[in-house]
């Protein structure tokens, strides 16, 4: 799914949020957090409901992230 920078000026460049296959990331993977904000309730629905959609998804997997 695109995200575009002109409407999340925190982007560098136009995005594409892969939403095929959910993924675990955990905080020793980075080496410093920054705040640099946060995307809208609205694109966060269009993210989740992309994923829920995936065939790359199993019911029990997206259970286990509350989808």
């Amino acid at each position: 799914m695109p995200l575009k920078q002109s409407k999340y000026p925190f982007l560098r460049y136009d995005s594409f949020v892969d939403c095929l296959r959910l993924k675990v990331a955990f905080p020793q993977k980075f080496n410093e957090w920054n705040y640099l904000g946060k995307i809208d309730s609205y694109d966060v629905d269009l993210i989740i409901g992309t994923v829920k959609e995936s065939p790359a998804e199993s019911a029990e997997r997206l259970a286990q992230f509350g989808l």
